[in-house]
């Protein structure tokens, strides 16, 4: 509209589309606290084991932890750095017309309130530490090291990215073996995000640790936890109405 008014183009080429309908928003899912527990009872000091800790811990988003840089792990300071992510970025065929793959890579976050440093806890600090003192055992043994390795906390087997496919899988085991239905990866995120929520933790606060762009964000995706908070807030004030 800017550009239009000010005559850089000749037309307001959005005034021709159609915005698509309000869809009704589902309710994320979450595990619940008995699974929670149980899930954190069972974790180990291996790849898979670290990274559900950290996403179930720390909030950040599944992207973000596979591209976790080892730089960005302040054990001192008990903090990792959210400044980076694997993506996924599409290969073309050599005439450019079709999309041949998909190859790993690490890009930008999501936005730019992504860029955040989140507090960890002293036991997911404690299991880091332990972990990084271990972290190329869990390489092939023919994995020779090199500047050309990912400086990375979780890697695959041979030393490359680790593929999201692969993580899913280990991930999938891990839940089968607990006998836990089955939820994304994404749902350990917003479990805690829920239980911040249910702490009453300020919405700000919860909207940086989350990297959402504003509160409004926070606010409607966790609406569920609301109903909780209201009735808490009535009895607050109960007294005086």
């Amino acid at each position: 509209e800017l550009a239009f008014k000010q005559e850089m183009i000749p037309k307001n080429w959005t005034d021709y589309t159609t915005l698509p309908k309000n869809r009704q928003k589902k309710e994320v899912a979450v595990f619940t606290r008995e699974e929670q527990e149980k899930i954190i009872g069972a974790l180990k000091n291996d790849p898979i084991g670290i990274l559900i800790r950290l996403a179930i811990s720390t909030v950040a988003r599944e992207g973000e932890l596979l591209g976790l840089s080892l730089d960005d792990v302040d054990l001192e300071n008990k903090t990792i750095n959210i400044r980076q992510a694997l993506v996924k970025e599409r290969k073309f065929s050599e005439d450019g017309r079709r999309v041949t793959g998909k190859v790993n890579k690490i890009g930008a976050v999501k936005t730019l309130t992504s860029n955040r440093v989140i507090p960890i806890a002293d036991n997911v600090c404690s299991a880091l530490q332990k972990y990084k003192l271990k972290q190329r055992t869990f390489l092939r043994s023919n994995v020779r090291f090199s500047d050309d390795l990912p400086n990375l906390v979780f890697l695959g087997v041979t030393g490359a990215y680790w593929d999201q496919s692969n993580m899913i899988k280990h991930y999938c085991k891990f839940l089968k073996e607990l006998d836990i239905p089955y939820r994304k990866f994404h749902a350990l995120r917003h479990t805690f995000a829920t239980r911040i929520m249910e702490a009453n933790v300020h919405p700000k606060i919860a909207q940086e640790l989350l990297g959402h762009s504003s509160v409004d964000i926070t606010m409607n995706v966790y609406s569920h936890v609301l109903p909780e908070q209201k009735r808490e807030a009535i009895d607050k004030i109960k007294e005086i109405v």
